[in-house]
């Protein structure tokens, strides 16, 4: 009968364990549940991202421009035939122009205020430049303006936040950019796109 008693104590001490840690899980669950709901929280700043655009735009083809060109080579070299400038002009148009070729999209939806969730910015500019010109997006002529654009695409979110969110995880697109994309190809721009 002792034994019963024991065996009888020591379930109805389980369960008091069990019921204990389930209520503690239910606890943790719900502290956890208001940054669930932060991070989806997002707000669309459609005037700063147009601006950023703009600006983001304005600084690659004022970068590799003439004058830009021979201001900053001039740093190398006093002397500059017309020769020597123009073949640096051509190479550095061709650098720019598949930056500027990414960036047409997102550009014409930000001007139109079509751009309404947070979208990786630089993610997707990286997949469609490269290492090698992603890196030359940090140069001091444009790092500002790049920086601006990614920030104001973020919606509010912190880089955490962006990188834990669906629209980072899943490279979502903004919701025309198909549309947009067609509407450049039928203009004749060389933009390729995967989505």
């Amino acid at each position: 009968m002792a034994k019963m008693w024991l065996f009888l104590l020591i379930i109805i001490f389980a369960f008091s364990v069990a019921g204990f840690y389930k209520s503690r899980i239910v606890r943790v669950r719900s502290s956890l549940q208001p940054n669930e709901i932060k991070m989806t929280q997002f707000k669309m700043d459609k005037e700063e991202i147009k601006q950023a655009a703009i600006e983001f735009k304005q600084a690659l083809i004022d970068w590799k421009s003439r004058e830009g060109i021979i201001e900053a080579f001039s740093t190398y070299r006093d002397q500059w035939t017309e020769e020597d400038v123009i073949k640096a002009v051509n190479k550095e148009t061709r650098t720019v122009k598949p930056v500027l070729e990414a960036f047409e999209p997102i550009y014409r939806l930000a001007i139109r205020g079509d751009i309404n969730e947070p979208f990786a910015f630089q993610s997707y500019m990286m997949s469609y430049v490269g290492r090698v010109l992603g890196d030359e997006l940090s140069w001091p002529e444009v790092q500002g303006p790049y920086y601006r654009i990614i920030t104001s695409l973020k919606g509010g979110l912190t880089a955490e936040e962006m990188w834990e969110s669906p629209y980072y995880k899943d490279r979502k697109l903004p919701k025309h950019y198909s549309e947009v994309v067609k509407e450049i190809e039928t203009e004749g721009w060389n933009h390729t796109t995967d989505g």
